[in-house]
């Protein structure tokens, strides 16, 4: 096709939202390991590290490099969309891995790979309104970092699978940004305000944890 590589030699740059999640870490490792196997394909990694403009700064770095795939998760969705349209200018196509930019596959970016977060927690708020606690009671939520895609996805569902039993309210909610120890300073205080709280719903394993933390310590 037109984007492939004169050579047969393939560059694909993938901008990591940030290595230091245990997550992310996994999905470099399996991208790694993958390529291995690929003889024309060599894989760049780049460590977004949590910040935009570092990881707008590698995404327009690739450009510069022309590689012939871009691979994105992105920190925040709107203030990585123009990286992103500036390399779908320049021709390269753009997969985005488990967070979105803003817009539409296809359209703005080439393809978008990952869960669907809404239904992935509908399916958790339906289980807590049915089988956690089908008599009802109070639930409290811990969000992710509110500008990335799954974070509001996961929030959304999660609230509309619980309204399946009237009985239940969520009495508190708080963005913890995908992080164990603000998780557990958040759920912290949410207990102390609400002590009876029956079911917390984190949008990540990290937060769970912290929140697990702060119910042992409750």
């Amino acid at each position: 096709s037109s984007v492939c590589a004169a050579d047969g030699q393939f560059i694909i740059g993938f901008s990591q939202a940030n290595n230091a999640e245990p997550y992310r870490q996994h999905v470099n490792d399996d991208l790694t390991a993958l390529v291995k196997d690929i003889p024309q394909f060599e894989l760049v990694i780049a460590d977004g590290a949590g910040n935009d403009n570092t990881q707008t700064s590698q995404v327009d770095n690739f450009i510069t490099q022309r590689v012939d795939l871009l691979l994105i998760s992105p920190f925040e969705a709107a203030p990585l969309t123009p990286a992103v349209k500036r390399a779908m200018e320049a021709g390269i196509p753009v997969i985005e891995l488990d967070r979105k930019t803003v817009g539409e596959a296809g359209v703005d970016y080439t393809a978008f790979v990952g869960g669907d977060n809404y239904k992935i927690a509908f399916e958790a708020g339906t289980y807590t309104a049915t089988t956690l606690i089908p008599d009802g009671g109070e639930v409290a939520v811990l969000q992710g970092l509110p500008s990335s895609t799954p974070a509001v996805e996961r929030l959304n569902g999660f609230i509309d699978g619980v309204k399946a039993n009237p009985n239940i309210v969520v009495v508190a909610q708080q963005a913890a940004d995908w992080l164990p120890d603000k998780a557990q300073v958040a759920f912290a205080a949410m207990l102390q305000a609400n002590p009876d709280i029956k079911v917390v719903y984190a949008s990540n394993d990290m937060m769970a944890a912290g929140a697990y933390l702060a119910a042992e310590g409750a």
